[in-house]
């Protein structure tokens, strides 16, 4: 009968260790969720967002303002798309680096695993891809200055295209 007693005792005290164990998890993830929903609104309230909208509709407009046959023509393709994300940064002053910066915040708090990332990839993987397609040649040319600018989107950026 003791033994059967300590059998239980032992199931007991691995089911309730492992119930600790889940809770535990559980509870982590639900503070990376919160912190994600942070930066969420520091995003929506702070300038970031505005300073990437600003952009994206700078950028359509100089991509619409641009000749069918010069936006058509591939081998003008990566000139013209640089020269527009200029156009466009000349349009806003300083939003390029406001969104740079949001996203570097953004991807040290995915790293330190206190935001979470699957929720920062749904709601910011679109916007980050898209500013990274339009402004790969502006970090390239910053980072001959400053060997690390834009370093934190690249590494977001990988993290986001990781498994769902």
């Amino acid at each position: 009968m003791t033994g059967l007693a300590s059998l239980a005792g032992v199931v007991a005290l691995i089911v309730g260790g492992l119930f600790g164990a889940y809770e535990y998890a559980d509870r982590k993830e639900m503070q990376r969720a919160t912190e994600t929903m942070a930066m969420i609104e520091i995003w929506e309230t702070r300038g970031a967002q505005q300073a990437y909208l600003d952009l994206s509709r700078a950028l359509e407009k100089h991509l619409s303002d641009t000749p069918a046959e010069d936006r058509n023509d591939p081998d003008n393709a990566l000139t013209l798309r640089d020269n527009i994300a200029r156009r466009a940064m000349r349009d806003h002053p300083g939003a390029y680096d406001k969104v740079v910066y949001f996203f570097s915040r953004l991807s040290l708090c995915v790293q330190a695993s206190l935001c979470s990332e699957p929720v920062a990839r749904t709601f910011f993987g679109d916007s980050l891809h898209s500013f990274k397609s339009w402004f790969e040649d502006e970090k390239a040319r910053r980072r001959q200055w400053t060997p690390a600018h834009g370093r934190e989107l690249d590494v977001l950026s990988v993290r986001f295209q990781g498994p769902e």
